[in-house]
């Protein structure tokens, strides 16, 4: 389910404030991948070759599929 890039980087950023107070948690060390060897948004796990999809956790936030 394609999201907007907005909805995806709010997402994105309400996720990664909810992980890092988790330091031990599997979503702490998603996100740090994801921020440490993505970087800027469209390479992040939440982009494909389609549109904006999400990674997992934005996807669980948003309630859609992913």
């Amino acid at each position: 389910m394609e999201i907007t890039k907005e909805a995806a980087l709010a997402a994105c950023e309400d996720v990664r404030a909810e992980n890092r107070r988790f330091y031990l948690s599997a979503g702490h060390w998603q996100c740090w991948g994801c921020i440490r060897f993505g970087g800027e948004p469209e390479k992040r796990c939440m982009r494909t070759a389609e549109g904006w999809n999400g990674c997992a956790l934005v996807n669980r936030r948003l309630g859609s599929s992913g």
